[in-house]
């Protein structure tokens, strides 16, 4: 047994790297290591995760590690097609058909699962794989509320911290045309809405409104489907535009006003049709 002097992480001689996921071979008690067992199966999943969220984060991995890059593309692949719903709630997902599809081993694609699994977009079937996670409507009533929670505290605060910079910034992502797909509208939305958590001045709350946002893709695609079609854009775009002007002119009861009315409005879209889809739990 040896350990690390840095992080002070035991390593059984028996095996063969910690740091690309490789087990203890079976043998005496819990992956061989006795009775000790409990302690190496506790520090080997919680250096797994850690490597895997630090990966997830943009974080390098060990240039000898082979499922750094594998696992970063799959991960991102996957997590757009869920959140902009070519992969639609409910779909079946089996690991075996995503190694064949993006031609890597089974080992990123069960790491990109599991950090999709944490983040609540993907959930296990027991001996039938994996499903993309449905669409609960009790959640999106909440993650709206929290929504608007985080707009409203971004929008108070944008008021008296939106630099000149900020404010460019943002009519510059209002510039975006009126007429353009769903997937394109969606990363646009995303964006205005990120800026002006970001005009807030406040890390903390930039932070953790952003977070909560990029959660949002898919609910942004299933609430513009009650837009008539051919899809126009262009009343979301002048409330965006409307928003600024507030934000600007430091007209604090006009410009929380109109954050709310267009996360309600949305919200409204939302569950209107979160109630028509055939798959939700």
């Amino acid at each position: 047994m040896s350990y690390s002097r840095q992080n002070r992480v035991a390593i059984h001689p028996e095996t063969k790297s910690l740091g690309h996921g490789v087990a203890p071979r079976a043998g005496n008690g819990l992956y061989g290591l006795g009775t000790h067992g409990y302690q190496w199966e506790s520090v080997y999943s919680s250096f797994r995760r850690a490597r895997l969220d630090r990966v997830a984060d943009g974080c390098s991995v060990s240039a000898n590690s082979s499922e750094g890059p594998a696992y970063i593309s799959v991960y991102n692949r996957l997590r757009e097609e869920i959140l902009d719903t070519t992969l639609k709630p409910g779909a079946a997902i089996f690991e075996q058909d995503l190694a064949r599809r993006y031609g890597v081993s089974k080992s990123p694609i069960r790491d990109a699962l599991l950090r999709l699994k944490e983040q609540n977009l993907v959930e296990v079937q027991s001996r039938r794989g994996y499903r993309v996670r449905p669409i609960s409507i009790t959640e999106a009533g909440e993650m709206y509320e929290m929504r608007l929670l985080y707009e409203r505290a971004s929008i108070a605060r944008a008021i008296d911290h939106a630099s000149r910079q900020d404010i460019e910034n943002l009519r510059f992502i209002c510039s975006h045309p009126a007429t353009e797909s769903v997937h394109k509208w969606t990363a646009h939305n995303k964006e205005f809405h990120i800026a002006l958590a970001r005009s807030s001045g406040n890390a903390r709350l930039f932070k953790a409104a952003s977070e909560l946002i990029d959660q949002f893709d898919r609910f942004t695609h299933v609430s513009v489907e009650r837009l008539s079609w051919p899809l126009e854009f262009s009343k979301l775009i002048e409330e965006h535009r409307a928003i600024v002007d507030a934000v600007e002119s430091h007209d604090r009861r006009l410009a929380q006003k109109l954050i709310k009315d267009h996360i309600v409005s949305a919200r409204a879209r939302t569950m209107v049709t979160l109630k028509e889809m055939a798959v939700i739990s």
